[in-house]
């Protein structure tokens, strides 16, 4: 497991680590309109900042709100280490399709007697 600074996406989206996908995606929907760049146009840093933080908040939307991602992030994966293990998920999900194995007879021997 790589140990990065990471950011907290439970800090920054104000809920506790036990959310369920419900309340983090609405405590997002609130972030996400409160942060948007759109309302900080007072000066050029305001909207440098929103910008940062509304980008945050869409990570914290992507790595939180889908139950595979958010257990790497809980175990101390990192975006990047996380992005790696649901690439080589989906390689072996597709390897597996390919090989025929859930319609052409593999998985289960695929002998007939």
């Amino acid at each position: 497991v790589r140990r990065v600074r990471r950011p907290d996406y439970y800090s920054l989206l104000q809920v506790p680590s036990i959310a369920s996908q419900i309340e983090i995606k609405a405590a997002y929907k609130q972030r996400a309109l409160e942060w948007h760049p759109d309302k900080h146009t007072e000066t050029e840093a305001a909207r440098a900042t929103a910008e940062a933080k509304f980008k945050l908040l869409g990570e914290a939307l992507e790595i939180l709100g889908d139950e595979f991602t958010r257990k790497l992030y809980n175990e101390g994966y990192d975006k990047e280490a996380i992005a790696e293990r649901v690439q080589a998920a989906n390689r072996a999900a597709t390897n597996h399709n390919k090989d025929g194995c859930c319609g052409g007879g593999g998985c289960g021997g695929g002998h007939s007697h």
